[in-house]
């Protein structure tokens, strides 16, 4: 926590850390911080995450606003996936050397459908375009056999239609987050994100960032030994590194010095967010 103070101190506002997927139920706790942290002068979000759900994104940028106008982002390693879309709604990123966004690559899934198998947008986007060079298809021939190739090929329609929606969100909620702060136009920024000829692995670092269009910080020498100081031991505390799902595991985090801790845990009895006092609390109710 006095690492926490020292960059508030240092960036001049209240620090949000969440280190989390981005999913529905993060948005009950990230509330209760945000009306514990109403006011603060500014906000900064310490934000990392593998990405989660597009929609939740957009929720937690929209539930922020609700208490600043303005927020900014601290980034000490990844904010991929629905995590780089969450970033289009700050004013500026505060990007350490390593940290990194990734492109949008929706991709869905369903454990009762194509044996739970991740569809891909943009898999099934590019295999719909070299399709249709490779089958040479002339005026005559049918448009649609490459889709119907993939749906006979167990890839549910429904599936499809759900990637497919998730993109025309983005399209249409994107450059809302975006605004006018930018110095590109909010088509060519998300254009480069979900359309670029990239992985979804690929890893875009702050300089490439910035030459995107969106509004890049270098933090100073102390700022960043403070931002990979507090994620590291955050780090250590969840076992980022350790990707089993442990019963008993802290999985996720959300702190600010305004309001203390809560945690997402997952044990026998209880599985959810809960703030760390009552965590202790039931804990030695237990025992």
């Amino acid at each position: 926590m006095r690492d926490l103070k020292a960059l508030e101190s240092l960036r001049g506002t209240s620090i949000l850390v969440m280190v989390s997927g981005i999913y529905e139920d993060v948005l009950e706790p990230l509330a209760r911080h945000l009306e514990a942290m109403e006011e603060s002068e500014g906000l900064s979000l310490f934000l990392r995450t593998g990405g989660g759900d597009t929609t939740t994104a957009f929720n937690i940028v929209n539930l922020i606003k609700q208490y600043f106008k303005e927020f900014e982002i601290i980034i000490p390693t990844v904010a991929h996936s629905a995590g780089t879309l969450l970033t289009l709604g700050a004013s500026r990123l505060v990007m350490a050397k390593q940290a990194s966004l990734s492109p949008f690559d929706p991709s869905v899934r369903n454990d009762r459908i194509n044996d739970g198998m991740n569809i891909s947008w943009r898999d099934v986007s590019y295999f719909m375009s070299s399709a249709r060079e490779s089958f040479n298809l002339s005026i005559s021939a049918d448009p649609a056999q490459p889709l119907q190739a993939l749906i006979e090929n167990q890839v549910h329609p429904l599936l499809l239609g759900h990637a497919e929606r998730t993109v025309s969100q983005i399209r249409t909620y994107a450059p809302l987050l975006l605004g006018n702060r930018h110095n590109r136009p909010a088509e060519e920024i998300i254009h480069h994100f979900l359309e670029s000829n990239t992985h979804h692995n690929f890893r875009f670092y702050r300089d490439e960032v910035s030459r995107i269009g969106l509004n890049v910080v270098h933090p100073t020498k102390v700022e960043e030994k403070l931002i990979l100081s507090i994620f590291e031991d955050i780090s250590k505390e969840l076992d980022l590194n350790n990707h089993e799902n442990k019963r008993g595991h802290v999985k996720a985090l959300i702190q600010s010095s305004k309001y203390g801790r809560s945690v997402c845990i997952n044990t026998k009895e209880f599985e959810g967010w809960m703030d760390e006092d009552e965590r202790f609390t039931k804990a030695k109710l237990l025992s």
